[in-house]
């Protein structure tokens, strides 16, 4: 007996709806859900190879930013809110795997460099949200071993503090932190 496929109900009814393409999924899928399934997708993939999985966290977190852009350049605050805390809540999983999994002094640096361009690219997170991912980042920059990585990536962290405006990004302003500038670079 042939077993039938979980989306064979799905292409019978598109099918008999009169559809050309008896192919078509119908399946409707909310943005959340498909997070939360590359959330847990990504936490598998950590478990064997954490580079890889931090890298991948990080790449949702900014898709998921750009889904609150999206969100928000159609009038659809309440959804880009959400984006954000999706954007936020995973690089708050990057930064965790980060501190358990990565010990490899350069993989460490090439981490924060990531942190880094992601957290300058993100352009939705609330200002607490914000400050805490990138205090945080310039705290994991101090703590590398070798101290020309330690320059080199708390400079990097240094731009964090003082975000250039974007398109869209008019609380750029309200990021600014001078003084956080000055202290990353007196290091």
């Amino acid at each position: 007996a042939d077993a039938a496929s979980p989306l064979d109900g799905d292409v019978a009814s598109s099918a008999e709806a009169g559809n050309a393409d008896p192919l078509a999924f119908n399946k409707a899928v909310n943005c959340r859900k498909l997070f939360v399934f590359l959330q847990e997708t990504v936490a598998m993939i950590a478990q064997g190879d954490p580079e890889l999985g931090f890298k991948l966290y990080l790449q949702i977190a900014s898709v998921a930013d750009r889904c609150a852009i999206a969100a928000n350049a159609v009038g659809k605050t309440e959804e880009g809110s959400e984006y954000s805390a999706i954007a936020y809540e995973i690089m708050a999983q990057a930064f965790l795997l980060y501190e358990d999994e990565v010990s490899d002094s350069k993989a460490q640096q090439r981490s924060i460099v990531s942190m880094v361009g992601t957290l300058l690219a993100c352009r939705t997170f609330e200002k607490d949200d914000y400050d805490a991912l990138v205090t945080k980042t310039a705290q994991y920059a101090a703590k590398l071993l070798k101290k020309a990585d330690q320059c080199k990536t708390v400079m990097l962290c240094a731009h964090l503090f003082y975000p250039t405006v974007r398109d869209g990004g008019a609380n750029d302003s309200a990021l600014r932190n001078p003084q956080r500038v000055l202290e990353c670079l007196q290091r």
